[in-house]
């Protein structure tokens, strides 16, 4: 008899972390808080216009890879996504979402990955912590090996992460499934599983027991 997985969909910033994870990302790569705050400062007015819903999180992303990664060859910006996932990432994670990921793995639940933020250090950790998949943005890069800052192809963020997970597994997915996230924007995904938890409060909450959406902590991962 064909085995149906019980998928667990896991958010990354903010839900196995307790912050977001680009700016981070960037700041270590640059290796110079001089240098990262100075590429930041023009950006800002662009940032705080994506904080405040004027600006969408695909253009928000772009600006930042531009800013900072343009032109780069790929090979050292993955060189630096590897040394960022083993050296920074360790710190920065949420235990109590750790927990939920091991839990799902002792289980043997398909676990997910679905995150908004590059893929470049996403991947390598992935792995590293047993999870069956994942799906993350991917950046274009240039004939030549050249980070372009542009994405390539769909950004992983609010509706898009449904349409990347039922066009790999079909809408069945959803049937038993599991889904964590601490962020409005994950609201589609949240409201597919049949198991939905939010990270709110110190604590992760079914979602049946939010009394509205706009009771979210709403943060704005890029």
């Amino acid at each position: 008899m064909h085995h149906t997985p019980v998928f667990a969909f896991f958010d990354f910033d903010g839900t196995l972390t307790r912050k977001d994870t680009v700016l981070p990302f960037l700041r270590h790569y640059t290796g110079n808080d001089k240098t990262f705050f100075a590429k930041l400062l023009p950006l800002l007015p662009l940032l705080a216009a994506y904080l405040l819903g004027l600006v969408s999180n695909a253009v928000a992303k772009q600006a930042l890879c531009r800013r900072y990664l343009r032109d780069v060859c790929e090979t050292d910006v993955l060189a630096a996504a590897s040394r960022f996932a083993e050296t920074v990432l360790p710190a920065l994670l949420r235990p109590e979402g750790m927990e939920r990921l091991h839990h799902h793995r002792e289980r043997g639940d398909y676990c997910v990955l679905v995150s908004a933020a590059p893929d470049w250090y996403l991947s390598a950790w992935a792995r590293q912590h047993g999870f069956d998949d994942l799906f993350a943005t991917r950046m274009a890069t240039q004939a030549h090996g050249r980070i372009s800052g542009e994405i390539d192809g769909i950004n992983c963020h609010g509706s898009n992460k449904v349409r990347l997970l039922e066009r790999a597994y079909g809408t069945d997915c959803w049937d038993g499934s599991y889904a964590y996230s601490d962020s409005r924007s994950d609201l589609p995904m949240l409201q597919r599983a049949e198991h939905a938890f939010l990270w709110r409060c110190g604590r992760f909450r079914p979602l049946c027991r939010t009394l509205h959406p706009r009771t979210f902590a709403d943060r704005h991962p890029i």
